[in-house]
């Protein structure tokens, strides 16, 4: 029993995240959110403003340090896009579980 962790297998999600490299954070921030809330679909923001014009395939563990990520891709059902967020590195993410 006590070599039980060697074999256990994290929980992973894999995800879409388009991210917009930007100086001015909070303003592309609010610009993110009206493009969501416009209807605008996610291929179509990637390719509008993603950085490299498009999106990064993604997975991530529930055994990651990265608090924020974690927390939001946790709270998403699949298909589901999430607010857009700023990064510590200050670029503006926006994901979608897949």
């Amino acid at each position: 029993m006590e070599k039980i962790a060697e074999y256990s297998i994290s929980e992973n999600a894999t995800f879409y995240e388009i991210k917009i490299s930007t100086l001015e954070p909070q303003d592309t921030l609010r610009e993110a959110e009206k493009w969501i809330n416009s209807g605008e679909g996610f291929d179509e923001i990637a390719i509008q403003y993603g950085a490299n014009g498009g999106y990064e395939t993604k997975t991530i563990t529930k055994d990651d340090e990265d608090k924020e990520l974690k927390d939001i891709v946790w709270s998403l059902q699949p298909n589901e896009t999430s607010e857009p967020f700023i990064n510590k590195d200050n670029t503006v993410s926006i994901i979608k579980l897949i």
